[in-house]
């Protein structure tokens, strides 16, 4: 450890390469806390600005020539825009019971409108039980079609309070 503090030290380009991996670190924290902190404000606000504010800290105190300093901030930003433009997943699963409890023939099918958001099977046809898979956040209609009847439900993942969740309501006609 005396052999990498030795180079910090040196403020060269070294050093920054050295450093990069604390602050893209750093960095993917602090985007994840911001979106813990969108979603439930002001919760995790303080981890965010200390670590946006431990990068800054850090490109001023290591570094002398303005070109590292930044080429340091381009690294943290070039990381945030990677980060958004792939956008994470989820993988959440549920079995429940429908909500209005209907029971189903063993021939009954069951599909999510929108596939890109999971999947769902029935694990139970006469007694309404269901399993959902989500990979996205979002809401789409899950259809339950036995026979002529046909069952619409409004499928919806989303995250309460830090906490993967689906919710299956039964869709209004």
């Amino acid at each position: 450890m005396a052999f990498v503090g030795w180079y910090l030290k040196k403020r060269n380009w070294l050093s920054l390469l050295i450093l990069s991996p604390m602050i893209c670190d750093l960095t993917i924290q602090g985007v994840s806390y911001t979106k813990l902190a969108v979603l439930n404000f002001p919760s995790h606000l303080i981890a965010v600005i200390f670590c946006f504010a431990q990068i800054l800290l850090y490109l001023y105190a290591f570094f002398d020539d303005i070109k590292q300093r930044l080429a340091g901030l381009a690294l943290a930003v070039i990381v945030i825009a990677v980060i958004i433009f792939f956008k994470s997943t989820i993988d959440v699963s549920v079995n429940m019971d429908l909500p209005d409890e209907p029971s189903f023939s063993d021939s009954a099918v069951i599909s999510l409108k929108d596939s890109s958001y999971g999947n769902a099977e029935i694990l139970d046809a006469k007694e309404g039980y269901v399993s959902v898979h989500m990979t996205k956040y979002g809401s789409t209609v899950m259809t339950v079609t036995d026979g002529d009847k046909t069952y619409e439900y409004n499928v919806e993942a989303k995250m309460i309070d830090n906490i993967n969740q689906i919710e299956i309501t039964k869709k209004e006609k």
